[in-house]
């Protein structure tokens, strides 16, 4: 290992350049302007920051899964990303799901403003990997790159984002096959679906939806199978009427209740606006309150039997998207099946591929759709094995995520969380639940800077 790179400044590190990294850098740099202290932060990427999986994307069909009113990167300014359009000549509603390759060009300029309240802040950028991360002596961390660089840190953040992709559903006579796309957003990796072969999507969430998009092509036929056969639920255009949160009968209700009282909210719901979707939406600011209220027993079973159902209408699609799918499944090109591939064998100039109940279809490329990896311990992805290895972290309540303290910073194996290493965003599923979209982010990141910049001594003037 090389001798870490020592700095005189306050040192933070920031693994992760998606949308979670880029908002905790940007809230980092803002947070040291305010309180005028000289900071350095360093964004740890292979990839253009801003991008992660999620912004990767310049196909102009996908669009952001939520109205630009609600995309602010600043919790105290509802309508930055709004006007941000605006003063880019990109006059769009308030409403309107814009292109998803907008929205990370608005990442980049709200870090690139960010270092301009900081004066006395330095912001440097790292396309590498971390590999590993030591946590040492009087609070300090060692983050190890793949470029055989070490910084040292006084406090480390990963926005990880996700956990790379979960492989289990691959059968094992096409577990090696070329043909088994297992990242598709992986640069390059649509590349290996061959012209106007038939595809099978394995998944029906928003990962699929976004494929079937740009896979779909006059003489292809798209297979897209979940267990459940759901899609996701579309959004309706327009500003839609809010709605109160129900009552329940205590703060912290028992999955019982819960059901049964959104049940009744959501036809409510219906026979008041005509829509089930204020219902689902009421419930947003509490969310986490109600997930952390609910025994183990009772989150299990939420998993197990109604996560699914939850994820198809809380996660929703844009409307343009809707209409797109439709339009694929009423021609033919998108057909869904409540279905799981149980067998398949390589053909060499295709897959012929089982799925649950006999159907036996030939395609050209198998597609990974189930979403991110969510699980440390499935996790195949080589920090997140040595953060485990190390036991810098744990796995979070169910083995979702990391566990963290309320305000985000990481427990170790041991049950401490004396080391400065915080996380924010997915990572932090298991303890909140509703912790992935930019809303949460954006207020964990800007909360998570002022604890990082409190815990952190300031270093001496000179």
């Amino acid at each position: 290992m090389n001798t870490p790179t020592l700095l005189s400044n306050s040192s933070y590190v920031v693994v992760g350049g998606g949308a979670a990294g880029t908002l905790t850098a940007a809230r980092l740099l803002l947070e040291a302007g305010r309180q005028h202290q000289p900071v350095r932060v360093t964004l740890v990427d292979p990839t253009p920051i801003g991008r992660g999986v999620a912004y990767s994307t310049s196909d102009p069909r996908h669009r952001l899964n939520v109205p630009a009113y609600k995309m602010s990167a600043l919790t105290e300014d509802g309508s930055h990303f709004h006007r941000w359009l605006a003063d880019h000549g990109r006059e769009v509603a308030e409403a309107d799901f814009v292109p998803r390759r907008w929205f990370r060009d608005y990442l980049c300029d709200v870090l690139e403003k960010a270092k301009c309240w900081a004066p006395s802040a330095v912001l440097e950028q790292r396309e590498a990997s971390a590999v590993d991360l030591v946590p040492g002596e009087f609070g300090a961390t060692t983050v190890e790159l793949s470029t055989g660089e070490s910084i040292a840190a006084d406090a480390v953040v990963l926005a990880l984002g996700h956990l790379g992709v979960d492989r289990r559903w691959v059968p094992a006579p096409i577990a090696t096959s070329s043909r088994v796309i297992r990242d598709p957003w992986a640069y390059g990796a649509l590349d290996a679906v061959p012209p106007n072969a038939d595809v099978l999507l394995v998944g029906s969430g928003l990962t699929m939806i976004d494929l079937a998009l740009r896979l779909a092509a006059p003489g292809r036929t798209i297979h897209a199978i979940s267990r459940n056969g759901r899609l996701p639920q579309p959004h309706l255009p327009g500003v839609r009427p809010g709605m109160e949160a129900p009552e329940f009968s205590s703060p912290t209700p028992c999955l019982d209740e819960l059901l049964t009282v959104m049940t009744n909210h959501a036809a409510k719901a219906r026979n008041r606006y005509g829509d089930w979707r204020p219902a689902i939406d009421s419930i947003r600011a509490i969310t986490q309150r109600l997930w952390g209220g609910l025994s183990e027993t009772d989150r299990i079973e939420f998993l197990t039997k109604h996560a699914r159902t939850w994820d198809s209408v809380r996660h929703r699609m844009s409307p343009e998207s809707a209409a797109s799918i439709d339009r694929c499944r009423q021609s033919g090109q998108l057909v869904t099946h409540t279905a799981e591939l149980v067998d398949a064998l390589d053909l060499g100039d295709s897959l012929e591929v089982v799925l649950s109940g006999g159907t036996a279809l030939r395609v050209g490329a198998v597609v990974n759709c189930t979403g991110p990896c969510d699980r440390p311990e499935r996790s195949e992805v080589p920090f997140v094995r040595a953060l485990l290895d190390r036991g810098v972290v744990r796995p979070g309540p169910l083995g979702i995520g990391f566990a963290t303290t309320s305000s985000g910073r990481v427990i170790d194996a041991t049950g401490s969380s004396d080391a400065s290493v915080w996380t924010l965003g997915s990572l932090r599923k298991g303890s909140l639940w509703e912790s992935t979209a930019i809303p949460e982010i954006r207020d964990q990141a800007a909360a998570l800077a002022r604890c990082v910049l409190t815990n952190t001594p300031v270093p001496a003037q000179r």
